[in-house]
C-alpha cells in the first residue's frame, strides 16, 4: 500500500491494486497519506487515482488484467493514460492451487499471467509488482523460501525479499535477490509505521 500511495502523491499517476488476500485498507491508505503531509481535504481526490479489485481466483486476475491491457492500449480515458503501477498482492494465493498434478492447465495459466504483466511493463512502461508469500523450507529447519519457488522465479526481472528482523522494534530488512541492473545481496533496513514503509 505504501508503494501505491507514494505513486499517487509524488508522481500524480494512477495505480491498480489487485487484492487476493483482503489486505487492502482504505483507512490505512488515508493514514499513510495524512502522515506524509497530504491535506485531509485532498485525500479523497488522491484515492480516486487508485483502483482496487478483489480477486479470488487466477481467472479473476486474468480477466481484469486483460481488460486493463486493452484499455491502456486504447488510452480509453485519463485514468488509463496515467496508469504507471499495477500491484498483484498475493500471487501465490491465486497460482498455488492450480499447480498440483490434477490441474494440468495451471502452468499454462501462470505463463499467461506472466505474459500479460510483462506486456504491461515492456509495451506500456507500467511497473508490475507481485507479492509472493514465504513458506518453510522442508530441507532446512530455519530457512524460508518463496511459496511458488522455482515455478515463478524466472518471471520477475527483479526479486526482493522482505523480512522482519526484530519483533520488538519493528525493524525489517529488504534484500535484493535478483536484478539485471544491481548486484544482488544489497540489503536495507526499514520500519513500518504510520507512514507505511519508512527508512530507519
Amino acid at each position: 500500500m505504501t508503494m501505491a500511495m507514494q505513486v499517487i502523491t509524488d508522481t500524480k499517476f494512477s495505480v491498480v491494486y489487485l487484492d487476493s488476500t483482503n489486505g487492502f485498507s482504505a483507512c490505512r491508505c488515508k493514514e499513510i497519506l495524512l502522515s506524509r503531509g497530504t491535506q485531509e481535504k485532498d485525500v479523497a481526490d488522491m484515492l480516486r487515482r487508485a483502483r482496487v479489485y478483489n480477486v479470488h481466483t487466477l481467472f479473476d486476475a486474468l480477466s481484469i488484467l486483460t481488460l486493463l491491457t486493452e484499455n491502456v492500449a486504447r488510452q480509453s480515458d485519463s485514468y488509463h493514460s496515467a496508469l504507471r503501477l499495477v500491484i498483484l498482492d498475493g500471487v501465490s494465493t491465486l497460482i498455488a492451487p492450480l499447480l498440483d498434478a490434477k490441474q494440468s492447465q495451471g502452468h499454462a495459466m501462470m505463463s499467461h499471467l506472466a505474459a500479460i504483466l510483462k506486456s504491461l511493463a515492456l509495451d506500456h512502461s507500467i511497473a508490475a509488482v507481485c507479492t509472493n508469500s514465504m513458506v518453510s523450507d522442508i530441507s532446512s529447519s530455519s530457512l524460508l523460501k518463496p511459496a511458488l519457488g522455482k515455478t515463478w522465479s524466472h518471471v520477475p526481472h527483479c526479486r526482493v525479499a522482505l523480512e522482519r528482523t526484530c519483533t520488538t522494534s519493528g525493524l525489517h530488512v529488504a534484500t535484493l535477490l535478483k536484478s539485471s541492473r544491481q548486484p544482488t545481496g544489497i540489503a536495507v533496513s526499514f520500519l513500518i509505521n504510520q507512514k507505511g514503509l519508512d527508512s530507519t
